[in-house]
């Protein structure tokens, strides 16, 4: 053991490195190898999305005259024998055999600039009469670009700045990357590109000479490499450079001199080009310009219609359908939302006794119906039970955004009902309460909190329900139930 130990201080750091390359490069190839081609995400989107990479090609891409369609080897498309099927083997592929000059009809790919044309470009190349091959062979050599960078990144790095790296690409490793990197889908480009994007930007301010422009040509190429598969990844570009400025050395006295201040030059054409990027791509169209309203509305309604629903269970006719009734989509995601669901959920509500909903009543204010229909909600049950009509009760409101009124009443006794089912109950509620917004902040003073009714600090303290003196608790109306 001494020995061996001595032995390996005599080898050179850059032996060791290499060594651990090389397992990443076999691991992750080996990863590829052993997924049939299919169980990549998305395979029959970008299958064919790589085959027309190039354009329409006599026996690889070919127009069918009708807009967004092609014909691909039905080879790309040959995969639903054993997708969702995890007890079924890639095997099954072998009893689906077809010639290799077969064609057959897709809509399914960026046959119109949805996707920016670099990755599948580059992909193209690879593309030959033997698809299954091309496709492993393609993943073979996302992952030799990823180790590139690695090393690329750890060659004008600093000696600090290589610790962090470690952690850096074990985090875009596990769990996700080691599936995506060794795959026919571009996010594996961006899911390796934007941390180089980072660590060669940071080594373009830190380095001079040649290391300055070996970081340089990492970070250009990186960028290349992010937004050229995908065209959201102009954000990340983007916010990672700006991180990378904030966190290197740059902002210093010494900064403002003009032979600093030109660095800048570099980040801003990569952002700049990023941005380039997704806006001349298809990606770019729905979030910038978005989807009319009617087709939205007729597309999901075509949906519906076209699902076979039971007619018992659908009429077309009879049935109400909300689709996004505002007409608006302003905001979304973390964007929008406060971030306090998961902490706050069941401190808020009952301890996970019952079934609540998924907006966090102390994050929202009492215009939202995910606050002050809790408490309407929380009201209706209490005189249930307290009116004798059941022993215990869980009350469901429904609303659309948009609607004042709710779209459905559901009171569930759990069996414990005395004198009226379910059924009857929940019609009851819905035709003596209105239960709108308005309705609901006028019934509890929601909009006039006092020391006397209720003060929010308060309720976000002790919890929004089980207090006494709450408005939303006092049983005011149990005449009304007690003579349905």
């Amino acid at each position: 053991m001494k020995r061996f130990f001595n032995f390996s201080r005599t080898l050179p750091r850059w032996f060791f490195a290499g060594v651990a390359l090389v397992t990443l490069f076999i691991s992750l190839s080996a990863w590829g190898l052993s997924s049939p081609p299919g169980s990549s995400p998305d395979d029959n989107f970008h299958g064919p999305s790589i085959w027309c990479g190039w354009g329409e090609q006599t026996g690889l891409c070919e127009s069918t005259g009708v807009a967004g369609e092609r014909e691909v080897p039905v080879e790309l498309l040959q995969y639903p024998c054993f997708a969702f099927h995890p007890e079924t083997s890639g095997a099954c592929m072998e009893s689906e055999s077809s010639t290799p000059e077969q064609l057959a009809v897709t809509d399914h790919g960026s046959f119109d600039n949805e996707y920016p044309p670099v990755f599948y470009g580059f992909m193209r190349i690879f593309v030959s009469e033997n698809s299954e091959i091309s496709l492993l062979f393609m993943r073979l050599v996302s992952v030799l670009i990823f180790c590139a960078l690695i090393a690329s990144t750890w060659a004008v790095s600093s000696p600090g700045l290589r610790r962090v790296q470690v952690l850096m690409w074990a985090v875009t490793l596990v769990p996700l990357g080691m599936f995506l990197i060794p795959s026919n889908n571009p996010s594996s480009w961006t899911i390796m590109a934007i941390p180089a994007v980072f660590l060669s930007l940071i080594a373009f301010f830190a380095n001079s000479g040649r290391k300055q422009f070996a970081a340089l040509s990492l970070y250009l190429m990186s960028v290349l490499l992010a937004a050229g598969s995908r065209a959201d990844a102009a954000v990340y570009v983007i916010v990672v450079s700006g991180i990378a400025i904030i966190l290197s050395d740059f902002f210093t006295r010494a900064s403002w001199r003009w032979s600093r201040l030109k660095l800048l030059v570099a980040p801003l054409v990569g952002s700049l080009f990023s941005a380039g990027m997704f806006l001349s791509t298809g990606q770019a169209d729905v979030a910038v310009e978005g989807m009319p309203i009617e087709e939205v509305r007729e597309l999901i309604q075509g949906l519906i219609d076209d699902a076979g629903l039971p007619e018992a269970m659908y009429d077309k006719e009879s049935t109400i359908i909300h689709i996004n009734p505002t007409g608006r989509y302003v905001n979304h995601s973390s964007l929008h939302d406060s971030g306090l669901t998961g902490r706050k959920l069941i401190v808020d509500s009952f301890g996970g006794y019952s079934p609540i909903g998924g907006g966090a009543q102390s994050s929202k204010d009492y215009t939202k119906v995910d606050r002050s229909g809790l408490y309407a909600a929380r009201w209706i049950a209490k005189h249930i039970v307290a009116s004798g009509l059941a022993k215990k009760a869980v009350v469901q409101i429904s609303y659309a955004i948009g609607v004042a009124r709710p779209t459905s009443v559901s009171v569930d006794t759990m069996g414990s009902y005395t004198k009226f089912d379910d059924d009857k109950l929940s019609q009851f509620v819905m035709d003596t309460f209105s239960l709108t917004p308005r309705w609901i902040t006028q019934k509890f003073a929601l909009d006039k909190p006092s020391k006397e009714t209720f003060l929010y600090a308060d309720v976000a303290a002790r919890g929004q329900v089980g207090q006494g003196d709450y408005p939303w608790e006092k049983l005011d109306e149990l005449d009304k139930f007690e003579n349905i």
